[in-house]
């Protein structure tokens, strides 16, 4: 997992203890200047967060794009873009953020978006979300715009300075099922799955257990496919949404909220049930299942995930002696999808 150490927030006030850069200057304004409210969805990947965007965004006046990704392609790669307040830096920003747009198939056009970005105003990335965001909006001519983006959970105290006003929802699944689902659809291994689900746990404990914090709510997935509408119906009170009862039926979504060649969330547009509950079950090896429990035993038990019978001290010999290769791997990764990301801008920094 990146080692990186999260500045320290108190989201009801949501002034940082320490520096975070230039996130805007106009940190005390709502969203965007037409007074739409925010909302950010967030929790580990393979956790349900597609499946929590398709029932909120059936709220009337409610519209959630598909994943920005924006901390990620933008604000983790501000060195390498260079200053944000610089042409170089602005420019590099901008062809970034109409490269995913256009991959992530948006509701708007590249040219659209572009146009919006390079009209005179503060160059920081709050703009440069909030634009984005904002054209979304108005497209569906919606008053409530959500964001849902698995990699922003790490940044949910940049994001609650940049958004003094937003709120914010985790979803958490059980670690077990979740490394699974890696497994399944990515191929990835259980311990990088449990890594970044332990990551993730521990970047938002604090929000999560602060009974005095206004601005954030955890939903397990276990709950919101079991017991849906009540589940469903304090999460909108929460967002200040208007409740509707297909909410909590996902399959009469009029939009699906993703792209067409994420063929990997086309489970969240059947209807919901509890038969993915404890798949993990003679599906992950005892080895596997010892990794998954001794890496996120803690954080489960706080969660109120039992676990089941299996060494820690064995899982932990067998994480420690896989750790080594998977850094390798992953910084290997990163450094990859990096010069993709670089192409991918070029491309549309190119056809404009």
């Amino acid at each position: 997992m990146p080692a990186r150490t999260s500045p320290r927030y108190d989201l009801d006030r949501s002034d940082p203890t320490s520096d975070v850069g230039d996130l805007g200057n106009e940190r005390r304004r709502a969203i965007v200047s037409s007074g739409r409210r925010l909302f950010f969805i967030v929790g580990s990947p393979r956790s349900g967060t597609t499946l929590l965007q398709s029932m909120l965004m059936q709220s009337p006046g409610v519209t959630i794009p598909p994943e920005t990704q924006f901390m990620g392609i933008i604000y983790r790669r501000r060195k390498r873009l260079g200053p944000i307040e610089s042409d170089r830096g602005w420019d590099a920003a901008v062809n970034a953020i109409v490269a995913r747009n256009d991959r992530a198939e948006f509701p708007i056009t590249g040219e659209e978006l572009r146009a919006r970005l390079t009209a005179p105003g503060e160059r920081s990335y709050r703009r440069l979300l909030s634009d984005w965001l904002e054209l979304c909006g108005e497209r569906a001519g919606a008053d409530i715009v959500g964001e849902k983006s698995p990699a922003h959970t790490e940044y949910v105290g940049e994001l609650a300075e940049m958004y003094p006003d937003a709120r914010f929802v985790q979803i958490v699944r059980d670690p077990r099922d979740v490394a699974l689902s890696h497994r399944e659809v990515w191929k990835r291994p259980p311990l990088q799955a449990a890594l970044r689900w332990r990551f993730d746990q521990q970047s938002l404990r604090r929000h999560r257990d602060d009974s005095r914090q206004t601005r954030f709510r955890a939903v397990r997935y276990e709950d919101l496919v079991a017991d849906s509408e009540p589940t469903i119906r304090e999460l909108a009170e929460f967002l200040g949404l208007t409740f509707v009862p297909d909410m909590a039926d996902p399959s009469k979504r009029r939009e699906t909220g993703f792209a067409a060649h994420e063929t990997h969330k086309l489970q969240t547009l059947e209807r919901l049930t509890t038969s993915r509950i404890g798949r993990y079950r003679g599906k992950l090896s005892h080895a596997d299942l010892q990794i998954v429990q001794a890496v996120c035993g803690g954080e489960m038990r706080a969660l109120g995930y039992e676990l089941e019978q299996a060494s820690k001290l064995a899982g932990w010999a067998r994480a420690i002696s896989l750790a080594p290769g998977l850094a390798v791997k992953r910084r290997a990764k990163l450094n990859a999808r990096d010069l993709k990301l670089d192409r991918e801008a070029r491309l549309a920094d190119a056809e404009t």
